[in-house]
């Protein structure tokens, strides 16, 4: 199991005893809070905005804080480096962390999970991350569909992960010091907070959304999973359905092989929205099972591309009609190989049984 230790080598301002990790939330973890928890001993995260340039933006408060701080010596921020390295989310996670690590090799990876699937097939690829976070259901955040309990996934994800060298930092429903000694008892390294700390004065929320979080009881009833967050960032509907089909593949390793087995092609989807936006989303089904932003993987080009409207998408995850039906209409485009277009079929339809959008 990695220690304490291992982290103050790469990170010198933190807590030597023990330390809390802000976790990375979209918009709430901006500047004034990252730099905060950092001042604290503890770790910070910067959140994506709602645009890119939100984010260059907060990159550039936070080095303006750092540099702040360099004038007094009693400040941990003093220690903290001027410039930030981000790895955004992308399913294809090799051809990053591969590209990453070769242009700034002390760059470090974090990855979270909340299936002990996804761990296994983290340590058969070529590249390990530097860090596992293990999302336990009790998460505020969005969360993977088949979590289990904390308590339950983090000795096992421990014992998995033995002897290789990866951290582990435990994550859901810790709120204090009790959470905190209970992950460490199970193996975790160090743990991670997010909601507990929408509590805060330099969060970045509404007083309104604030104090409901505050005045929040009894969790397991007033508390609802839904896939909401998923449909608000782009408006389309098909967002949901991709993350379905995401974890769908992710699932069940030895299925997600025959599926490759059978297609062996990356197939594009460009949706196109009620305010004519357009996404465009891709299934690497010829190498590693993968659902992606883009209309292929780094380096690739699709075998096939499909063109639709995305409420047509939504009406064929759904199962309501086909890719004949739909071609024969004038509602969706192909390019390239059709008969690959046709096996998409099943994909879909083994991933729609596990929801209803």
């Amino acid at each position: 199991m990695a220690s304490i230790e291992e982290f103050t080598a790469i990170f010198p301002w933190i807590s030597t005893k023990s330390f809390i990790i802000g976790a990375l939330m979209r918009i709430l973890s901006g500047p004034a809070l990252t730099t905060a928890i950092s001042e604290a001993g503890g770790l910070g995260f910067i959140g994506p905005g709602a645009k890119t340039l939100d984010t260059v933006q907060d990159l550039d408060e936070a080095s303006h804080r750092v540099h702040s701080a360099h004038s007094s010596h009693t400040s941990r921020l003093s220690h903290l480096p001027s410039a930030y390295d981000l790895l955004p989310h992308a399913s294809d996670l090799e051809a990053w962390t591969v590209r990453i690590r070769s242009v700034s090799p002390s760059t470090q990876i974090w990855i979270q999970i909340g299936t002990v699937d996804e761990v296994q097939g983290l340590l058969q690829r070529s590249y390990r991350p530097d860090v596992l976070v293990v999302q336990g259901l009790e998460a505020g955040s969005h969360g993977h569909r088949d979590a289990i309990g904390l308590i339950t996934i983090l000795p096992e994800v421990v014992d998995m992960v033995e002897g290789s060298g990866i951290k582990i930092v435990a994550s859901g429903g810790i709120t204090d010091g009790r959470g905190v000694s209970a992950a460490l008892c199970l193996g975790a390294t160090e743990v991670a907070m997010g909601t507990r700390i929408l509590a805060s004065t330099e969060v970045r929320i509404s007083q309104d959304y604030q104090q409901e979080v505050i005045r929040a009881t009894n969790g397991g009833v007033n508390t609802v999973r839904t896939l909401l967050y998923n449909h608000l960032p782009d408006g389309f509907r098909s967002s949901a359905a991709f993350d379905v089909i995401s974890d769908s593949l992710r699932a069940n390793p030895t299925e997600r092989k025959g599926v490759i087995r059978s297609v062996r092609a990356v197939v594009a989807f460009t949706v196109k929205g009620s305010s004519e936006k357009e996404e465009t989303w891709h299934l690497d089904l010829k190498d590693h099972g993968i659902v992606g932003r883009g209309s292929a993987p780094s380096g690739q080009k699709p075998d096939v591309s499909l063109y639709l409207s995305d409420d047509d998408f939504a009406t064929l995850f759904e199962g309501k009609t086909s890719t004949q039906k739909l071609f024969m209409k004038g509602k969706l485009k192909i390019r390239g190989n059709i008969l690959k277009a046709t096996k998409i079929e099943n994909v879909l339809r083994k991933a729609q049984t596990r929801t209803n959008l």
